[in-house]
């Protein structure tokens, strides 16, 4: 079977134009999930550094529970809101400046003499997460136009989600036996200043302006509300105001109605006395 030659190929509306494929596709990839694995990484990597933390640090029981769980409660609370704020002001930019916050939240958490201060190193790990992880998602949609290349590239993005989360205890006990507590987050700035810079590089900028379906009912709900509620606060009920058409109550007929309405069934009740 012979190729079709461009000349037979048709032009214009006519034809179906795909769309070409970004060639550093897959090198994309690449940053997008070492960006992923260190997020989640940092869900677990504390698990075995605690007890040294715990030596150095001294916190109590209440500080201990919330070194390990605020970061897990800050990422999962703003994933769906920096989700919006990347469609609409990018999602490049909003990635590169959650990894930014990222690399500096390790810094501080690293050089903290305090509980205080490492719960508040670990708060900002937790926003520079939720504003990496949907942004990464959000360009693999981009990125990879066809089906199949996208289905594989999110499948790929899933497994280093879920190795990061295993892989976590591992290279945190690794790094507490050999370097201190200190160490688990300091391997985060070596990783976010190389991630960083080859983003720069490689990724594209994509946004969505206008707000979709649901966004525009959110807005409307927000523009109006007040407006509304004002509105239904401030005007009293008045039944017999101008313009509000009186409902008629028609008496109701049965047994058990009568010995609730009593008045209405005496007045519906035929007179014994009539002539």
């Amino acid at each position: 079977m012979e190729r079709a030659s461009p000349a037979d190929v048709p032009e214009g509306p006519a034809a179906v134009r795909r769309p070409v494929p970004d060639p550093g596709r897959w090198a994309v990839l690449a940053v997008l999930c070492s960006s992923l694995l260190l997020v989640a990484m940092d869900a677990t990597i504390l698990n075995v550094a605690l007890p040294s933390l715990i030596n150095d640090l001294e916190p109590g029981a209440l500080e201990q529970l919330w070194i390990i769980d605020i970061y897990g409660l800050v990422l999962g609370g703003l994933l769906v809101t920096s989700g919006a704020v990347s469609d609409r002001y990018g999602r490049k930019r909003l990635f590169l400046s959650g990894f930014v916050l990222f690399g500096l939240a390790s810094v501080v958490a690293a050089t903290a003499g305090s509980s205080a201060q490492l719960i508040g190193g670990r708060v900002l790990l937790g926003l520079g997460g939720a504003m990496v992880m949907p942004s990464t998602l959000s360009l693999i949609r981009n990125i990879f136009t066809d089906a199949h290349e996208r289905a594989l590239a999110i499948g790929i993005w899933a497994a280093v989600a879920g190795a990061g989360a295993c892989v976590g205890p591992v290279v945190g006990g690794v790094l507490v036996e050999h370097f201190g507590w200190s160490a688990a987050f300091w391997v985060n700035v070596t990783v976010v200043v190389v991630t960083v810079v080859a983003g720069l590089r490689l990724l594209p900028e994509y946004r969505t302006p206008q707000p979709g379906g649901l966004g525009r009912v959110a807005s409307a709900a927000a523009r109006n509300g007040p407006r509304l509620k004002r509105r239904c606060w401030s005007r009293p009920y008045r039944p017999n105001a101008p313009g509000r058409r009186a409902r008629s109550r028609r008496p109701p007929t049965n047994s058990a109605s009568a010995s609730v309405w009593p008045c209405s069934a005496a007045s519906t009740a035929p007179s014994s006395t009539g002539t």
